[in-house]
């Protein structure tokens, strides 16, 4: 397997964020929060099983460097452990859509964290994502 992420597989537009966050199943981290939902595969997509996105809000992080080093870091440690969820849903005839947000562990001040932790974070993310008893077919 290759460890890729395509452009297609980055979610977009307003109507497939709004049915994210309005029909979604909320998994925490310890710096991130999950946000995941099943869509059937439609249109040019029909052939993603996953469409991920990833957020960081302005007010935990006001300096844009810094919102997109932790975007970056979210978007390769996705990368290289995707895998970990689509062993679990090549079958299904749903696409998968996540949104990542990166939040700050209570009492903790604006440190960013380290690619190793935003990695184990995730890691933990896509396991409890792929063990949980999401609408399959």
């Amino acid at each position: 397997m290759r460890f890729t992420l395509k452009k297609s597989e980055i979610l977009r537009g307003k109507k497939n964020f709004e049915h994210l966050v309005r029909n979604s199943k909320k998994f925490e981290g310890t710096f991130l929060r999950c946000y995941v939902t099943l869509k059937p595969r439609e249109g040019n997509q029909s052939n993603k099983q996953v469409v991920v996105a990833f957020s960081v809000n302005k007010k935990l992080l006001p300096k844009a460097v810094d919102r997109n080093r932790i975007r970056r870091l979210m978007r390769e440690s996705y990368r290289l452990n995707k895998s970990i969820l689509l062993l679990q849903n090549q079958e299904s005839t749903k696409q998968i859509q996540i949104l990542f947000v990166y939040t700050l562990p209570r009492k903790q001040e604006t440190v960013l964290p380290s690619f190793v932790s935003i990695q184990d974070d995730i890691k933990k993310l896509l396991e409890t994502i792929s063990m949980s008893k999401l609408e399959r077919d």
